[in-house]
């Protein structure tokens, strides 16, 4: 992650990226919350995909992920 992070700030001007671990634990909530939606899709029938219903098992390792995210970033 050092080596990416490093070479993302080469590329872009940057001195660095100090809230990386909130931006992580923010888009992993919002994939999260995206999948718990297909979830209910599914549930309702009206997803679109046969492989929704699937996404149900994600959703709890996605929020673990991302209250990782989230303590390294200063959550309590």
């Amino acid at each position: 992650m050092d080596d990416v992070v490093a070479e993302y700030c080469r590329l872009t001007g940057r001195d660095g990226l100090p809230d990386l671990n909130w931006y992580f634990s923010y888009n992993i909530f919002r994939l999260a919350g995206i999948c718990q939606g297909i979830v209910g899709r599914a549930r309702d029938g009206t997803a679109n995909s046969p492989q929704a219903a699937a996404m149900e098992a994600r959703v709890p390792l996605l929020a673990d992920a991302a209250w990782k995210f989230a303590v390294k970033a200063g959550a309590e």
